[in-house]
């Protein structure tokens, strides 16, 4: 593995994944990555059981701490300029259950980043690093952590997704977010628990029996499963339909793996088809590879792929990593403009 000239580690810390990765600063091109599925609910379970007494810096120490050996093994591929390294921090960092609990920014949220709200946190001798914490959106009744520093990244890559007509992204995942955007705002957020939903019903419960995971899909009568499911969630609701996934096993009209894809499509079907009937532009999909076919065919059997932009799974990837450098170097510059002041 090549060492990188960098200053910075970028940390997407989510519920129940991590992800920190190192980057040639100038070209975004990742140089190395360390994935887990040591979310940050991980840390807060420990957390829990030690924290009565303990002061805020103890929390920030026990869950650096936690950072420190991943930390150790990618520095390990890191040639610097000199200067100290910063570790920026996104997602469920800022959380109630994370290092620091920080206040949502509000919408209207700009999407070149300058009203984010941020929390420097200093080197200590058990994590010599600084800390960029960076907090989340919120509007009347939705929130978001993570989405918004996709958001600013994807938009710092693609520069003509930036004009003045409404544009809804579609960010797939466990919880999935529709973010309205207008000239230079994000106005609006929906959210979806269609990954979430999906997870519960094949993992517990009575329907759990009628299902078998599918890796991928990978013909097309597996597709046109699919698409039965997209169709069912505009015939009846929610409730009445996932009782098909039982019927469906019980009277052998599909094996227990093509009811996997026919739940998919029924649930993905239920979140994108509210968007047939709403005034917008222009959508634009932002997903990684795993959910980016299924959402891809979804709306093109739905009729929407004409007014969509389907964003590159590479791209998606590495946005949060261009919101985080964005977010920090705006964060900086505003930290110099104040001391020079």
């Amino acid at each position: 593995m090549e060492s990188v000239i960098t200053n910075r580690i970028y940390c997407d810390w989510g519920t129940t994944s991590l992800r920190i990765r190192i980057i040639k600063d100038k070209d975004f091109e990742q140089v190395h990555e360390i994935a887990t599925s040591n979310g940050i609910s991980t840390v807060y379970k420990e957390w829990s059981k030690v924290e009565e007494g303990k002061s805020e810096q103890d929390r920030i120490d026990f869950y650096l701490s936690f950072l420190q050996p991943y930390i150790s093994t990618i520095v390990e591929k890191v040639v610097n300029d000199g200067t100290s390294l910063e570790l920026v921090i996104s997602g469920m960092g800022s959380s109630s259950i994370g290092v620091i609990e920080l206040p949502y920014a509000e919408l209207p949220f700009s999407i070149h980043g300058e009203n984010v709200i941020a929390r420097r946190i200093s080197p200590t001798a058990a994590f010599n690093y600084d800390v960029l914490l960076v907090s989340g959106v919120k509007g009347d009744n939705e929130v978001m952590r993570g989405e918004e520093t996709q958001l600013i990244g994807i938009l710092a890559s693609n520069p003509p997704f930036e004009d003045k007509k409404e544009t809804i992204f579609i960010f797939p995942g466990t919880h999935a977010k529709h973010i309205y955007v207008n000239g230079n705002f994000a106005t609006k957020i929906e959210t979806y628990i269609t990954g979430e939903l999906f997870s519960i019903l094949c993992n517990n419960g009575l329907l759990k029996e009628a299902v078998q995971q599918v890796k991928n899909i990978v013909n097309e009568d597996d597709w046109i499963v699919f698409d039965e499911g997209i169709d069912c969630s505009g015939t009846i609701g929610l409730l009445q339909s996932l009782f098909r996934i039982r019927t469906n096993h019980l009277l052998k009209k599909f094996t227990k793996q093509q009811n996997y894809i026919f739940l998919s499509g029924l649930l993905i079907g239920y979140e994108l088809r509210n968007l047939t009937t709403k005034e917008f532009s222009r959508l634009v999909l932002c997903s990684e590879q795993n959910l980016f076919d299924y959402y891809k065919r979804a709306m093109i059997h739905l009729g929407l792929h004409n007014v969509t932009t389907f964003v590159n799974p590479e791209t998606v990837k590495n946005a949060t990593i261009r919101g985080q450098a964005k977010i920090a170097d705006y964060y900086l510059q505003k930290v110099e403009n104040h001391e020079h002041k």
